[in-house]
């Protein structure tokens, strides 16, 4: 049984919201939208996957994730509020969220193309970085900008940071729990090529990330998606197992904050060979903080 304390407290707040009406849907399940606390929400579906449909129970893998995002704390990261079960439906719950208005990064800066976009990978690197600590020590396993959400401060937060893929090795929480998903044109080649690296389909290393984030970078730069020529995913496989990484746009990204410093750490990010990918603080030391003001 999840512990009650990490339901949401409906004793003082409502919880309002229309489940019948899809806000968003995709890999990562149905979301709704709602109000709790005089604040919008967002309701995350929990999906069959996550729960046992005959005892209707939350899967114990499903419980011990949830309380480690419980315990997560960071500006950079999606925060928790709680596990919603509407009356007389045991077999329904929701993981509530804040409601990021502004949405996806992707659809946010097509709003705000003049945005610092520099400021935003920051904050994703801090809240990779963050995941990565020795405290938390969680692989993302699938960063792509569907994933990364920006808040009403113009800030990127971090999310689905492995409600399905999370790896965790804690003293007093150890799961893994179905992390095969990814996206293929974000994922680094030992995900997707595991066997020729000597890894499980299971294995999530924190390098992986790394590529992904250069992937990231690559498309908050340029508003494309990394080899956009390529509809099939693989396509996008072979050219990556292949050596191949998208191209550097000069004239569109210079503008944009794509500095040859910039570009240069991206290379070693996206590389092959687990051993030449940088520290996130490294990538950090390539990121110029400048002083223009995040946009809403």
């Amino acid at each position: 049984m999840l512990p009650r304390s990490y339901y949401l407290d409906l004793s003082s707040s409502r919880l309002d919201a229309d489940l019948e009406i899809l806000v968003a849907s995709g890999g990562g399940g149905a979301v709704y939208k709602g109000t709790f606390a005089r604040k919008e929400v967002a309701l995350k579906a929990v999906t069959a996957a996550q729960s046992d449909n005959k005892t209707r129970e939350i899967a114990p893998g499903f419980i011990k994730e949830v309380i480690l995002w419980k315990c997560i704390r960071h500006p950079n990261i999606l925060p928790f509020l709680g596990v919603y079960q509407p009356d007389g439906k045991l077999n329904k719950r929701y993981i509530v969220s804040p409601w990021m208005e502004n949405g996806e990064i992707s659809h946010y800066l097509k709003s705000n193309p003049k945005v610092d976009r520099v400021k935003l990978i920051i904050d994703i690197v801090h809240g990779i970085k963050y995941l990565h600590s020795p405290d938390i020590n969680v692989v993302h396993g699938d960063l792509k900008p569907s994933n990364i959400l920006v808040d009403e401060e113009g800030r990127a937060c971090l999310a689905d940071f492995g409600l399905s893929r999370m790896k965790v090795a804690l003293s007093s929480v150890s799961v893994t729990s179905s992390p095969t998903a990814y996206t293929v044109r974000y994922a680094a080649p030992e995900r997707v090529f595991f066997y020729e690296y000597d890894l499980l389909s299971t294995d999530l290393l924190k390098e992986s990330d790394v590529f992904s984030l250069a992937m990231v970078m690559w498309q908050i730069f340029t508003d494309e998606v990394p080899f956009p020529k390529c509809k099939y995913s693989p396509a996008v496989s072979a050219l990556i197992k292949g050596g191949k990484r998208p191209e550097r746009l000069v004239e569109k990204t210079l503008e944009r904050g794509l500095s040859d410093p910039i570009w240069d750490i991206m290379e070693r990010c996206w590389s092959g060979v687990l051993e030449e990918r940088p520290s996130l603080d490294e990538v950090l030391k390539r990121l110029p903080v400048r002083g223009t003001p995040r946009r809403k």
